[in-house]
């Protein structure tokens, strides 16, 4: 019974400390992982949105306006990223999906937002969060929260909501912030090689013509001076593209940013399954050697039993269950130890192999130990017959 408790103890820290492992590798990892789009590009145009939407080598795009605003709930009010987008039909490729959805269910009339953002004001799904853009106050329900999204920028906590008519209203980008798009074929490399955002200008033609140009001064005509302008304004577009084309951030491939934590997630993974053999190992072996000392350590005993009058079955029998009850019980205690500490992440799926490497080595150990009472028990009784 010692045996067994030390096993469960052992066991049970060890797995806790692999299982919160885990949780970190499938957390960092999901944003990945989890998710089917390959491209990411920054502050795209409506007119650019839609062109590349129809390059043959699109397969989905999803685009939202982006920008930083103080949510409020429960009390407690917090500077979240605020996704906005009016189209909903591919948000499936985005870091709201399915496969990162922890509780509730995706609704474009509600608010979406990702585990770190819930947490921050403490919201749940039902909750009313309040948000303000351009000191404009506005109310949605939480739908559904989703894993904390790991990708790129989009780490501070996340909202996803609908650019709904009461935000068109009061709100008007000029650009979306950025778009999510799934590739068809490689074709893809090359029909975003060129690409810079217009979103990165600030000023539309009229609001530059105002501010840098000024009033048409009395010697020119209206057709030098809209010439002019336009000109002005062309050199001021392309220096603000070919500095953010500079820049080098506005195409990003997933992969390569996965590729940036990759080698860090992998480590820890190659830690988790080593510690993960040699305790399965370890376990194994110290339960064998353990109860065969035991059995060795009673062998005088065992021939006084059987001198005694007890059957070589019956023997075997009380050894049997002795064992069976203690690796049982360690095995099926540990077992369920680690589940409920695994039922607190998200992730109880992934992490099931290593609760059952950690936990049925010692069923395997019950059974090698029945086999040497078996053989133990008649090398005893046919010794002591001769």
């Amino acid at each position: 019974m010692a045996l067994a408790i030390a096993s469960i103890i052992t066991i049970s820290i060890i797995g806790s400390i692999n299982i919160k492992d885990i949780n970190y590798i499938e957390g960092e990892s999901s944003s990945y992982t989890r998710t089917t789009f390959d491209y990411y590009i920054s502050s795209p145009s409506q007119e650019q949105v839609d062109e590349i939407k129809n390059y043959n080598s699109v397969d989905k795009m999803f685009s939202c306006y982006a920008l930083n605003n103080a949510f409020t709930a429960n009390n407690k009010t917090k500077e979240i990223f605020l996704l906005l987008s009016n189209v909903f039909n591919d948000y499936d490729i985005s870091i709201f999906n399915n496969k990162t959805l922890i509780k509730g269910s995706f609704d474009e009339n509600g608010i979406m937002l990702d585990e770190k953002a819930a947490s921050l004001l403490g919201a749940n799904v039902g909750d009313e969060i309040k948000f303000s853009i351009l000191g404009n106050t506005f109310r949605k329900k939480v739908s559904g929260i989703y894993l904390t999204s790991t990708y790129g920028t989009l780490t501070t906590g996340l909202a996803l909501a609908k650019y709904s008519d009461d935000i068109k209203a009061k709100y008007t980008p000029k650009a979306y912030g950025f778009s999510f798009i799934k590739s068809k074929n490689d074709n893809i490399e090359q029909d975003l090689k060129d690409y810079v955002g217009e979103g990165n200008i600030a000023l539309t033609y009229e609001e530059y013509v105002v501010a840098k140009v000024g009033a048409k001064p009395p010697y020119q005509t209206e057709e030098e001076y809209e010439a002019e302008c336009q000109n002005k304004y062309n050199e001021y577009k392309n220096s603000v593209l070919n500095s953010a084309k500079k820049g080098g951030s506005q195409v990003s491939k997933k992969e390569d940013s996965y590729l940036l934590i990759k080698d860090k997630l992998n480590s820890t993974q190659n830690n988790v399954n080593r510690l993960n053999i040699i305790t399965a190992i370890s376990a194994f072996v110290v339960f064998v050697l353990v109860n065969i000392i035991f059995i060795l350590a009673n062998k005088k005993d065992n021939a006084i039993e059987m001198l005694e009058g007890l059957s070589s079955n019956k023997m075997m029998l009380k050894y049997d269950l002795k064992t069976a009850i203690s690796g049982l019980s360690a095995s099926l205690i540990s077992f369920i130890i680690l589940i409920i500490i695994a039922s607190n992440t998200h992730f109880l799926s992934t992490i099931i192999p290593t609760i059952l490497l950690l936990t049925l080595p010692i069923l395997g150990a019950v059974l090698v130990i029945a086999l040497f009472n078996l053989i133990y028990i008649k090398l005893l009784y046919s010794n002591n017959s001769k």
